[in-house]
């Protein structure tokens, strides 16, 4: 009952998506949002599921990759070895 409550927050699950994507591990994401880990995967793997992009995963990976201050080239570098590009 109460993950249906916040599964239907619109805000909670952008919440959830945004640090998802901004690369917090999910059990900080649950931790900063009041809600259990499962509850966060659930939103996150839903998400997931409807936005059909595929290799989302990866796709995070590289910007949080890129995100990182050290050296930005080498991160780029890196980024783009890791997803194969």
């Amino acid at each position: 009952m109460i993950y249906d409550l916040i599964k239907s927050n619109q805000s909670v699950r952008s919440l959830v998506i945004q640090g998802y994507l901004n690369g917090k591990p999910r059990d900080q994401i649950a931790i900063d949002e009041g809600m259990s880990a499962g509850t966060a995967l659930g939103i996150i793997k839903d998400w997931i599921a409807r936005t059909g992009i595929p290799n989302v995963e990866e796709l995070r990976d590289f910007a949080v990759i890129l995100k990182k201050p050290e050296s930005q080239s080498g991160n780029a570098q890196r980024a783009i070895g890791y997803c194969g590009c």
